[in-house]
């Protein structure tokens, strides 16, 4: 193996959702990775903020899977084919969307000849099993995780059998998703559908797998309040030992509530260490994981709702904050990840809750739509703002690379009109300070 295989270890990212990428490409390439970004277009996608990265300068295009996946594996293969030529070692593969990561499931058995990707002891098979929702939660239940409980409904003759014995109220959601992210777009950008009984489940149900779609029901779990809905971050080594971990509150999600999350403070939530540790190891996982954990109001149990097998929304915010997961990869592919503490987190829930990272355009616009168009724009601005306690940064901010967070700032313009009194460098400048993690 080469000196510059270990030491810049090649990663290619495929350019699915605008922040997730950039901040994937900025820490690797801040990890020292060759970062070599996939992209394709669509009707109706961009501006891509993300061009405006300086980490954004060794490019590959290839058809868009949605239109035309035939000519999209093949080309994404012969990039495979011609990077596996140049070096002794396989590149990592990243996806930035579930979209993204049903492109490389569904193939791997093209790609796995020249590529490798998280989730697999030695980054080499497919881990669809934790791609589809109700795969990935089966096993947890097997291991005997804490979860909801869970049913498939992959056709119309699971319908039934589901609804008589379901829990009420329950959520449906797709199973996978596909590349044109139809399920969302058909339901109003929600993640999930909230039914009461069965029969109106049954009827839902039956339209939509007419439609197409495979499906997890799921009992809701009733909670008190952000504090217990809780998203575990974490990077899990080969022997799937947790080795770097944050928690989160959503401060603010939409559209609620069911949406994403626009305000995102850094926690740090202890007691759901061993919980997750008991994730890791029932998937037998090695690389970046997020576990989302509801704490069940009626037995004030922890429960898993949800897993994501990628790079999450906010990670960029997680490493200006001195939590390099990405980082972590990069040492992980060299071999290196000896050379890192044996486990980190924040030093403390106090220390943690003041970081706070907020998708500035987007909850504007939440906020618009719940007020009503009566408040002036800079009136909706300082309400907002005034909202977000804590040291702020703003999403695509980043001092060390300021493109695309000016960009972004010029979105907020072009939407708002902002009154001259507002200080609007404070928006363009993110006043987040990477702060080093304590060790435990």
């Amino acid at each position: 193996m080469t000196h510059e295989s270990i030491h810049s270890p090649r990663v290619v990212v495929l350019r699915n959702n605008d922040y997730c990428f950039l901040g994937a490409i900025r820490g690797l390439a801040e990890a020292g990775a060759r970062v070599l970004s996939v992209v394709w277009d669509w009707e109706g996608a961009g501006p891509w903020i993300s061009a405006e990265s300086k980490h954004f300068n060794e490019v590959e295009a290839i058809p868009n899977p949605h239109e035309n996946e035939t000519a999209a594996a093949a080309a994404f293969l012969a990039l495979g084919e011609r990077l596996a030529a140049e070096g002794n070692e396989l590149p990592m593969v990243i996806a930035s969307s579930d979209t993204g990561l049903m492109f490389l499931q569904n193939h791997w058995h093209l790609f796995g000849t020249t590529f490798r990707m998280m989730g697999h002891t030695a980054f080499q098979e497919s881990r669809y099993d934790c791609l589809d929702k109700g795969q990935c939660l089966e096993q947890l239940k097997a291991d005997d995780c804490a979860i909801p409980m869970t049913m498939s409904v992959r056709s119309r003759a699971d319908v039934v059998s589901v609804t008589q014995n379901m829990v009420y109220p329950c959520v449906y959601k797709p199973a996978v998703k596909d590349y044109g992210q139809t399920f969302y777009r058909t339901h109003n950008m929600l993640k999930a559908i909230e039914c009461s009984d069965a029969e109106t489940l049954e009827a839902a149900l039956y339209q939509e797998v007419d439609a197409g779609f495979e499906l997890v029901v799921q009992e809701k779990i009733l909670f008190d309040s952000a504090y217990d809905e809780i998203p575990f971050y974490l990077y899990a080594d080969e022997d799937h030992q947790i080795r770097l971990a944050t928690t989160a509150i959503k401060d603010s999600i939409r559209p609620f509530p069911f949406g994403t999350a626009t305000v995102l403070r850094l926690d740090w939530e202890a007691e759901l260490l061993p919980h997750a540790q008991k994730v890791v190891e029932a998937l037998k996982w090695r690389g970046l994981l997020m576990i989302e954990f509801i704490r069940d109001k009626k037995d004030r149990r922890w429960k898993v709702v949800e897993i994501n097998v990628r790079p999450w929304l906010f990670n960029d915010f997680f490493r200006q904050s001195g939590f390099d997961y990405l980082g972590y990869l990069v040492d992980d592919m060299r071999g290196e990840l000896g050379s890192r503490p044996p486990f980190v987190c924040p030093e403390s829930t106090e220390w943690a809750r003041q970081h706070v990272h907020i998708d500035l355009l987007a909850e504007l616009a939440g906020l618009r739509e719940e007020l009503g168009s009566i408040p002036a724009d800079d009136e909706l601005l300082s309400r907002c703002l005034a909202s977000v306690k804590g040291c702020v940064s703003f999403a695509y901010n980043d001092p060390r690379d300021r493109g695309p967070g000016r960009r972004r700032l010029e979105q907020v313009k072009e939407v708002f009109t902002l009154n001259d009194a507002v200080d609007r460098s404070t928006l363009e400048s993110s006043s987040q300070r990477p702060v080093l993690p304590g060790t435990v």
